[in-house]
């Protein structure tokens, strides 16, 4: 397989080119334009011109703002397979948050102009960036009730519970949860500091809903996390 072919049926992972035929997908990857970054080296900063949007070919990369005072908020970490920076690509806006890589990443930048034509020459296309961005504003939604309304003990349980869901692995003592962010980095998507975050994951634990295994925690009681949110 071509790497052109190859790059193609990557593109096809994205929701909105998933109905596309080959033909179409390989001109999109033909002018597709790799990148590779470094672990902690910026893609792009906030307001900077936007050049297009990212699909994420490996590695992971975080999307941040940083408050007046210094604090980042992690507003996504994205992995492989994922997409991001439609939104300013195709409203000719400037770039609302940062982007900065978590790991070595490898990514694929289609170019605002090229997106442009395909949605142009491809109606299904269109339909399926109406769908993803009504499924973002919905989890925009869902965040900034989040952070209004819950306090940080219901926001971190909310995100342990997000996690067993994507990640974890059921076994006799409970969810595995393997985490790959420390402390600090989950203060920052949840919107509170580090002392937060270690107190309330020791309340957890005294409370008997999880334990710790490494850099692992063990979902014990899955129902009493619940009840905490």
């Amino acid at each position: 397989m071509t790497d052109i072919a190859a790059i193609a049926e990557e593109l096809r992972r994205v929701p909105f080119f998933s109905k596309l035929g080959q033909s179409p997908l390989k001109e999109i990857a033909r002018s597709a334009r790799q990148k590779k970054i470094n672990k902690g080296q910026m893609l792009f900063f906030e307001n900077d011109p936007c050049e297009g949007f990212y699909y994420l070919r490996s590695g992971r990369v975080k999307i941040y703002k940083m408050s007046a005072v210094g604090r980042e908020h992690i507003l996504h970490t994205l992995k492989s397979g994922e997409t991001f920076a439609e939104v300013p690509a195709f409203d000719n806006g400037l770039c609302p948050a940062n982007a900065q890589a978590v790991d070595d990443s490898v990514l694929l930048l289609i170019r605002r102009a090229d997106l442009e034509e395909v949605t142009r020459a491809y109606p299904e296309v269109a339909f399926g960036l109406l769908h993803h961005f009504a499924r973002w504003l919905r989890q925009f939604t869902l965040q900034l009730e989040e952070l209004s309304l819950k306090d940080a003990s219901e926001r971190l349980a909310r995100y342990l519970l997000r996690l067993a869901d994507d990640s974890g692995k059921q076994t006799t003592e409970g969810i595995v949860i393997n985490l790959n962010e420390n402390q600090q980095q989950i203060a920052a998507r949840i919107g509170t500091v580090r002392e937060v975050v270690s107190r309330n994951l020791k309340k957890f634990q005294e409370m008997g809903v999880l334990s710790f295994r490494g850099r692992r925690i063990v979902l014990v009681d899955r129902e009493g996390l619940e009840q905490l949110t």
